[in-house]
């Protein structure tokens, strides 16, 4: 277990990482590398890394931040894993390595199967999906997100459906599909409404209103607009 003092430590500096500007925060990152070098407990090195990652990543602290992420990758940890990627994946972003990136969602969906995290399994199909549709791989993007609206069905994550449904829309948009993509947006939007996901049915509502104004049909958006807002007792 790790000492009070050194916890307390670690929170300081994570209190500060959140609150400090840029400049500052590289002092910190310095003060916590120092401590990491220091330990030999493998549970507060893996600690020490689950909260520096991401920092280093706005630092662009690339050799820092890789060491870290490939020494959480070796440990048999799920949540650690997913961390370390998601930090990698803020790196490759701003490499603009979208193949790599890719390859991040493609280990993702390996270590949550082999993992046995069925729970996390349709979000991680979602992730991948979304990332699809951003590099206009449409076709995966699609077959992705079908995946994983049977596997989140089937646990009740109906947030998941309305956000899969909703992007399944953008896809058939893409592929010219306009009317399918408009029901598609729909389905999305009803399906948060009934779960009571009010940030994905405002979001989906209010594309939905843009392509109505797109195509020169205010008065299709002023319904779109008026349902939304009746349903979330809002005034326009």
């Amino acid at each position: 277990m790790m000492e009070k003092e050194l916890q307390d430590r670690l929170r300081g500096l994570q209190l500060k990482l959140n609150t400090l500007d840029i400049y500052a925060k590289n002092a910190v990152c310095d003060e916590l590398l120092s401590i990491l070098k220091e330990q030999d407990d493998e549970h507060v090195k893996n600690e020490i890394r689950r909260i520096i990652v991401l920092p280093l990543v706005d630092l662009n602290r690339a050799d820092d931040l890789l060491t870290c992420v490939d020494a959480m990758l070796a440990q048999h940890d799920y949540e650690l894993n997913i961390v370390a990627l998601m930090a990698k994946e803020h790196y490759l972003r701003h490499q603009n390595d979208m193949e790599g990136v890719l390859a991040l969602h493609d280990k993702e969906i390996q270590l949550t199967e082999e993992y046995g995290r069925n729970d996390m399994l349709a979000e991680a199909y979602l992730r991948r999906g979304r990332l699809y549709l951003e590099i206009g791989r449409i076709d995966d993007s699609l077959e992705d997100l079908n995946i994983a609206i049977p596997l989140a069905t089937e646990r009740n994550y109906y947030n998941l459906v309305a956000v899969a449904k909703y992007y399944i829309g953008l896809c058939l948009l893409n592929l010219g599909h306009e009317e399918l993509g408009m029901e598609k947006l729909r389905e999305a939007s009803e399906t948060a409404h009934e779960q009571h996901c009010s940030d994905v049915a405002m979001h989906t509502e209010a594309f939905r209103a843009l392509k109505m104004l797109e195509k020169g049909r205010a008065d299709v958006a002023l319904e779109i607009l008026k349902g939304w807002a009746d349903e979330f007792k809002l005034m326009l």
